[in-house]
């Protein structure tokens, strides 16, 4: 028993140094990264791509927001079937009407 928990120490201890070289080793990159970065940032040509980057987000979002507004109006404004139904029952309205007036006219002209 002895025996294992001295090979679990030792095993620790390994793992303890190598996640302190691995943490040295990310600080390095961690600067050597900023110093990238600052150096992206002093560029005239990495900060207009920036900002064309962001004019391009921009856009894009305008562009989807006015296709949804036209997609939406597009569907409010679906107006033909509407319009051919209503147009059947002026048709059907006018038809009967004419048929009941045949019949029984409400006006006779006078006989002179």
């Amino acid at each position: 028993r002895r025996r294992g928990s001295e090979e679990l120490t030792a095993q620790k201890e390994t793992a303890n140094q190598r996640r302190g070289g691995v943490k040295d080793e990310a600080k390095k990159l961690k600067a050597k990264y900023e110093e990238v970065k600052a150096q992206l940032a002093k560029d005239a040509l990495a900060v207009q791509i920036d900002e064309l980057e962001g004019r391009v987000k921009h856009q894009e979002s305008t562009v989807y927001a006015l296709s949804d507004y036209i997609e939406t109006k597009g569907a409010e404004s679906h107006f033909e079937p509407l319009a051919e139904d209503c147009s059947r029952l002026i048709k059907v309205l006018n038809t009967e009407t004419i048929r009941v007036l045949a019949e029984a006219p409400v006006f006779q002209y006078p006989a002179y």
